[in-house]
């Protein structure tokens, strides 16, 4: 640990931000390295393996659709989408999106010739601006609903003023296992007309919350960012309250992280001025839901005590994210745009992290000319690094020792102790270690330090890349949440 290099660090973070859309840099390696795919023959062989054995328990099967329009570009969206009111063009992707799933399941040649997934996300741009109807219905003739626990569904408010926007679901019978999650960022007119939202969102709010009830679905999320552009902390606290009045079941409350693949970012290439005071406002916040009945279940994420939560439906991350069930062999099919997932095992010794192409163009080309859209493919080439890959996805600074084990076979601390003893010097009491956990709260630490996991090869392909394709950029870590407050943790190095 000698030749620790913080800044390089910070370089490979700001990269990995730079060129990945889909997630907080808990990917492992990060996408930037990540080789080009030109591996169609190779690839279609494994999958032909590979499907023989989708019905068997050991796999446990995600699906991610990636909706690509929104009717507004919002000023603050990380995620890969486009401005569109076209209807033939919603009309046209979701076509595409049904194709490629098609695709997946045609060239993993089942046996029983549908896929029985356990989960489906569906995320976007705004999944509820298309034909939501005719994408269930179309997708039920190739996969088996009975095996799945959860269907994820984001949302914007404006789309749910339909009354019938979700009553497809009763023949469905799906509406118990439905998370609905809706972003409503804010209902300031000043903060959404700053962010290029429709500025009218507390006005139909009561409308979209009658219609909301009367869907039965399994669980309804509401989104809320702190720091965006013309907020102030009574702006925020505001819509906090406002929610709560309303009994709203379940809150995310988060940071706006001004990224450079964001529009804000782009135009203004600091962080907002009222930093801070986001910040203050987030604590105020969690303070007030704790003393009105609310219970933090996870980052960011807020319940209601007395609506406890459905049991059939569960807190799931996109497949994109590790999760807690990876002892079973996890396979992510991410479909549509700028999709990323994971493929278990190729040819029997690798596990492979798949990229589709970020270029609406490019995608429509091949599935118009029946290839899967896959831009980047990584393999993980040994064991070591599939165990750093699983430390790097457990999001928010926790290691579970015991699921480490179980899942390899071995100590965690005996497998890293040169990284564990530079953090312990490092972080100091920062650093939480029990029997079964090593945590370290803080955000900031987390996409930083978390790099001292990447394996030698991995920091060695950042180094040539950054030096070969990044080398100008200006590597500006401002927009991360405490980040001032970490440089001050880092006293040892």
């Amino acid at each position: 640990m000698k030749n620790l290099n913080l800044e390089f660090f910070k370089k490979i973070t700001y990269c990995h931000f730079l060129t990945d859309w889909a997630s907080n840099d808990f990917f492992y390696p990060p996408v930037f390295i990540w080789p080009k795919f030109n591996e169609d023959i190779a690839l279609e062989n494994y999958l032909k393996t590979v499907g023989k054995n989708l019905s068997t328990p050991k796999y446990y099967i995600d699906l991610y659709f990636h909706f690509p329009l929104c009717r507004y570009k919002c000023y603050f969206c990380r995620q890969f989408s486009i401005a569109c009111r076209k209807h033939i063009f919603y009309e046209k992707y979701l076509n595409l999106l049904i194709k490629e799933i098609r695709m997946w399941i045609h060239k993993m040649n089942l046996p029983s010739g549908r896929l029985a997934p356990d989960s489906i996300y569906l995320g976007g741009g705004t999944p509820t601006e298309f034909n939501l109807e005719k994408f269930f219905f179309e997708i039920k003739k190739f996969i088996n609903f009975k095996k799945i626990k959860q269907i994820d569904i984001e949302s914007t408010l404006e789309p749910l003023k339909n009354p019938l926007k979700f009553s497809f679901l009763k023949e469905l019978k799906p509406n118990q296992r439905v998370r609905l999650t809706i972003g409503i960022q804010s209902f300031d007119q000043k903060v959404l007309k700053a962010i290029n939202r429709y500025p009218f969102q507390k006005r139909i709010f009561g409308k979209v919350f009658r219609n909301i009830k009367s869907w039965n679905l399994g669980e309804v999320a509401f989104d809320l960012l702190a720091g965006l552009p013309k907020q102030s902390t009574e702006s925020f606290l505001n819509d906090v309250q406002f929610l709560v009045q309303q009994k709203a079941n379940l809150l995310h409350l988060n940071y706006f992280l001004n990224t450079p693949l964001t529009i804000w970012g782009s135009k203004h290439k600091t962080q907002i001025e009222n930093k801070q005071e986001a910040l203050k406002a987030l604590q105020i916040a969690e303070k007030f839901l704790q003393e009105n009945n609310y219970k933090k279940t996870s980052y960011g994420s807020w319940r209601l005590k007395s609506q406890p939560q459905n049991l059939n439906v569960q807190i799931i991350s996109p497949p994109f994210a590790l999760r807690k069930n990876f002892f079973k062999k996890n396979f992510a099919i991410c479909v549509g745009p700028s999709g990323k997932g994971r493929l278990p095992d190729y040819h029997g010794q690798h596990e492979v992290q798949i990229l589709n192409t970020c270029d609406l163009r490019k995608y429509e080309e091949k599935i118009e000319n029946n290839q899967l859209p896959i831009e980047k493919i990584y393999k993980m080439n040994n064991s070591e690094n599939k165990r750093r890959a699983v430390i790097r996805s457990l999001r928010y600074s926790l290691i579970d020792k015991d699921l480490y084990k179980k899942v390899f076979g071995r100590n965690f601390e005996l497998d890293f102790p040169k990284e564990i003893n530079f953090l312990k010097k490092t972080l100091g009491d920062k650093l939480k270690i029990s029997d079964s956990l090593v945590t370290f709260e803080h955000f900031a630490g987390t996409l930083i330090l978390g790099k001292i996991f990447y394996s030698p090869e991995v920091l060695k392909k950042c180094t040539e890349l950054i030096k070969k394709r990044y080398k100008n950029c200006n590597f500006d870590l401002n927009f991360i949440p405490y980040i001032e407050d970490f440089n001050k943790i880092i006293v040892n190095l």
